[in-house]
């Protein structure tokens, strides 16, 4: 993942260095439209400053030392933070950390777990439950008790960065006025 985000990062710096005639904003908004018609509205107008950011913010909950939570962050670096059910998606890889102890779990709070690839939410009466599987194994666990943080797809990395780029331009362009 890291070598495709500098990837990506060393195509855009290209194009920011382009000197042909042709805009290389528009090319990236091109881009970004076209990839709008994939459902990916849940990233809005987010950048990857901000998903970052919205990860380091949801750690301030936990009673760790800044050692840990930088570790955790490393370790997060290809993840987004998922806050509301409806952001979380089947067939996506997620890791969490249980931030309430559970008489089940074998996960202890503030550790972040391996994860897993997300199969089925249930709602019951006890609250939403999210299952998923790993290594031939299934686990379940409540969603209001976890931290929850999915992996970024490649499209979903790149759009991101692309929105970053037009985030930065934009700035140039007021600052420029």
């Amino acid at each position: 993942m890291k070598s495709l985000r500098k990837g990506l990062q060393s195509l855009i710096e290209q194009e920011k260095e382009t000197s042909s005639s042709q805009n290389p904003q528009i090319q990236v908004q091109d881009l970004l439209d076209a990839a709008q018609n994939v459902d990916m509205d849940y990233l809005g107008e987010k950048t990857l400053e901000t998903i970052s950011e919205e990860v380091v913010e949801s750690l301030s909950i936990l009673d760790i030392s800044d050692e840990k939570r930088r570790s955790i962050c490393e370790k997060l670096v290809s993840y987004r933070y998922v806050d509301q059910i409806y952001q979380l998606h089947k067939g996506k890889y997620i890791r969490w950390i249980r931030i309430q102890s559970s008489e089940r779990s074998t996960a202890k709070p503030s550790e972040l777990t391996n994860g897993g690839v997300v199969v089925d939410i249930s709602f019951t009466d006890k609250g939403t439950f999210v299952l998923c599987t790993s290594r031939m194994r299934f686990f379940k666990f409540k969603f209001d008790d976890c931290l929850i943080y999915q992996q970024l797809s490649d499209n979903e990395q790149m759009i991101l960065s692309c929105q970053s780029y037009l985030h930065s331009c934009s700035k140039e362009s007021r600052n420029a006025k």
